[in-house]
């Protein structure tokens, strides 16, 4: 029966083993695309055959794709890369990082796209951005992009990109700002790396609304003031399900490990 020979000590172990019985040191060596266990001298992976040594470290495949699908369900898939009538400076710009290397294929095998999202004033999507002391917003035409190994963000107007590696992420924090006269809350999520950079999203989510608190607080009529009592709470369990969502999303990239 063939054995596996463990590197460290020599001792001879099952072909199933992923640990030296003798020394306890691995026997086996893990895909970071998709967690799968090869043996130590493998070059591609048996359940993935993406190649052991060039894939980066980020979220497993499977968690990657669950990712993009309900971020896609949000709406954060903008046509960042629909050049067709050659107006789209986002496209321009995407398609000279993947070329340089910069940003995978959006259907990369190994790292594929979760997000491209545009800052716009719209309600639960991302409204301004900055890394360290440089402001990323509409104007600009500012994107972010997540794949499953890191983020992008991106401005097509100047055409400037600043890339950060999920492993170089070492905290979060997702805080409100109050409300603005509109009545809609201002939320911010600040990231930070091991390098020493800090990167802020702003975020629009529904307020109460002027006259949901005035009714609330003022009606005179008991059943319209308990429907503006219904709407405040509907519209805050909301939110609260959107910033669980995030905050769950960035916890998974907190984790990820070289």
């Amino acid at each position: 029966m063939t054995q596996l020979k463990c590197p460290n000590c020599g001792y001879e172990n099952p072909l199933d083993g992923r640990f030296c019985s003798n020394c306890g040191k691995s026997l086996t060596q893990r895909c970071k695309v998709c967690d799968e266990h090869n043996l130590l001298d493998a070059k591609f992976c048996r359940k993935c055959g993406n190649e052991l040594t060039v894939a980066l470290a980020g979220l497993s495949l499977d968690r990657a794709l669950l990712w993009r699908e309900q971020f896609r369900q949000m709406g954060w898939w903008d046509s960042i890369v629909d050049d067709q009538k050659g107006k789209n400076f986002g496209a321009t710009l995407v398609k000279r990082l993947i070329q340089e290397g910069d940003l995978p294929p959006i259907e990369s095998n190994s790292e594929p796209w979760i997000f491209a999202c545009s800052l716009r004033y719209n309600e639960f999507k991302p409204r301004a951005a900055k890394v360290n002391k440089d402001e990323i917003n509409i104007l600009s035409k500012g994107y972010i992009v997540a794949t499953r190994c890191r983020f992008a963000l991106l401005t097509a107007r100047e055409m400037k990109s600043w890339m950060f590696l999920f492993t170089d992420i070492n905290g979060f924090q997702i805080k409100p700002l109050g409300l603005w006269s509109s009545g809609r809350g201002n939320t911010i999520l600040e990231l930070t790396t091991q390098h020493g950079d800090k990167i802020t999203w702003w975020f629009q989510l529904p307020g109460p609304g002027v006259m949901d608190v005035v009714l609330g607080l003022q009606g005179s009529d008991p059943v319209a003031r308990a429907v503006a009592h219904v709407s405040v709470a509907s519209k805050d369990a909301v939110k609260r399900d959107f910033k669980e969502l995030l905050g769950q999303f960035f916890k998974e990239i907190i984790d990820v490990k070289e």
